[in-house]
């Protein structure tokens, strides 16, 4: 029997014949034949498509250089705002732990790591210098663990809501996320940190923030001149949107920068949060935090795995950075 053809197309089912010779003159009908043939035509097209298909596969594998050649990844050398957010009237406590490293692999820089991945980056490396402290055992790390405080003036939350409203290649478009706790100022105020975009692309940003019980949302804009080697002094926000606000305008604030127009301007009042700017690339980033990163995956082992949400929110961790941050 063919292994391509069913059994019922070897011999059809009630057919009335008594020896092997009588079932081999007796005919099949045109249908039946022409039924088993399209079975076996269809069959032999899978085969032929796997062989196909792995001809492909092997084809690919066997010229790496084309597939490192190309990348979807954020250039290395790209440019982006660095940004820091202060609040000026919380406090906010830390306290040190030491974490196992054993068994997780050493920090990479950048292009070791991607170059482990398959991709190859174009251009000159330049040497970034951590900013967190040095790891004298290289199987244990000093991390900072977030102290959740109780009082009015203590922080009880690890991120704040962030936005961006950015022009790229002439596509405007606004975006929500959060901001998450980093560290402090030399006043033990709440400092957050994130990685922006590039500076011409950058229209706008805003962070929410709670006060007297309401979330209020504040707006900032970039200065045409940022820093490259540090940061920038603190700024404060130009604008800021309350529940009334909100609801009295005719637009958004988010809706009015996407559709060509300017900021509603309202009075800033109280302590508002505080924001500072510097450029650095994709890989100068990436490298001064890579031992951070290395630890960041020993954190997650010994304080996450298992963790339901509700006590997830109450643990938040932090490298130990080198130097302090200015009071804001």
């Amino acid at each position: 029997m063919s292994p391509f053809l069913p059994a019922d197309c070897s011999a059809r089912k009630g057919l009335d014949v008594k020896s092997k010779e009588q079932r081999a003159r007796a005919p099949l009908s045109s249908t039946f034949r022409d039924a088993c043939v399209t079975i076996l035509d269809r069959r032999i097209k899978v085969v032929a498509w796997v062989a196909m298909l792995v001809y492909v596969v092997s084809s690919c594998a066997s010229e790496p250089d084309r597939a490192k050649a190309w990348s979807p990844l954020t250039p290395a050398d790209e440019i982006q705002i660095i940004i820091q957010i202060c609040l000026p009237n919380k406090a906010v406590s830390f306290e040190d732990v030491e974490v196992e490293l054993t068994g997780i692999p050493f920090a990479k820089t950048m292009r070791e790591e991607r170059a482990a991945n398959g991709y190859r980056e174009t251009g000159d490396s330049r040497a970034t210098v951590p900013v967190t402290e040095r790891q004298i055992d290289p199987e244990r790390a000093i991390v900072r663990r977030w102290v959740p405080g109780s009082g009015a003036d203590q922080l009880n939350r690890s991120f704040l809501g962030f936005g961006e409203v950015l022009n790229r290649d002439g596509i405007l478009s606004a975006s929500g996320d959060h901001i998450y706790l980093w560290s402090n100022s030399e006043k033990n105020q709440p400092i957050y940190e994130k990685e922006g975009h590039r500076l011409n692309d950058t229209i706008a940003l805003d962070v929410s923030a709670e006060v007297n019980g309401e979330f209020v949302t504040y707006w900032y804009k970039p200065p045409g001149k940022i820093p490259t080697g540090q940061f920038s002094n603190w700024h404060e926000p130009i604008s800021q949107e309350t529940k009334s606000d909100k609801e009295h305008s005719r637009n958004p604030t988010f809706w009015n920068l996407t559709h060509g127009r300017d900021i509603e301007i309202h009075p800033v009042t109280g302590n508002a949060p505080k924001i500072r700017y510097r450029l650095m690339t994709v890989e100068e980033y990436y490298d001064q935090y890579r031992f951070w990163k290395r630890a960041q995956k020993a954190v997650g082992e010994k304080f996450f795995r298992g963790v339901v949400s509700e006590d997830r929110e109450k643990r938040h961790f932090v490298p130990k950075l080198l130097g302090s941050i200015p009071v804001c």
